[in-house]
This record gives structure tokens, sequence and C-alpha cells, in this order.
């Protein structure tokens, strides 16, 4: 080993969810949207991590738009971004987005 880290979803994942907990929302999405050039796909706990970090943020509007970009990769939301997504909206007080991002 040269001391150096492989980049794969697994490790992107912990990185992304550690910039969540570092309220580092801006960092979460770059390395989300860095990932293909890198040639290492994002899943879903991908795209909830950084759901999180942007919910954390109170960025709902990106929330959201994650949410929909992960529909667009024909990745299955589950229980978490789901819940990502509604605690988004309800620190925004968007309950209208919150009702519509369940559809």
């Amino acid at each position: 080993c040269e001391g150096r880290l492989e980049l794969s979803t697994i490790t992107c994942n912990a990185v992304v969810t550690a910039c969540g907990r570092g309220r580092q929302w801006e960092q979460a999405l770059q390395l989300l949207s860095s990932m293909p050039r890198r040639e290492v796909v994002p899943d879903v706990v991908t795209y909830c991590a950084t759901m999180k970090a942007c919910e954390i943020a109170q960025q709902w509007r990106r929330t959201l738009a994650l949410l929909g970009e992960l529909r667009l990769q024909a990745l299955k939301p589950d229980f978490l971004t789901f819940a990502a997504a509604l605690s988004a909206c309800a620190k925004g007080d968007r309950w209208a987005q919150a009702l519509d991002s369940l559809a």
C-alpha cells in the first residue's frame, strides 16, 4: 500500500457524510458532481448523504433538486432520502414542496 486511499463509492460516501456533519454542504455537492469524472458511480447512499448535508444547511431547494437527480439516475429513493427531503422542506416552511416530493 502506498498510503493512498482507493477512490470508490464507499469512500466517497464516507467523505460526503463527513462534509455533512461538518456543515460543508457545498463540498458535499462538489464531490457528488465530480464522481462521474473520476469514474466512480454515486449510489442512493451518496445522494442521501449529500441531501442530508444540504438539509442540515437549510438548503431545501438543493435537497429537492438532488431528489429529482436521484430519480433521473434511475436510482430508487428510500426512506432516508425522503426523510431528508421532508426535513429540509419543513425547515424552510415549504410544506407544499414537501408534499410534491412524495409524488
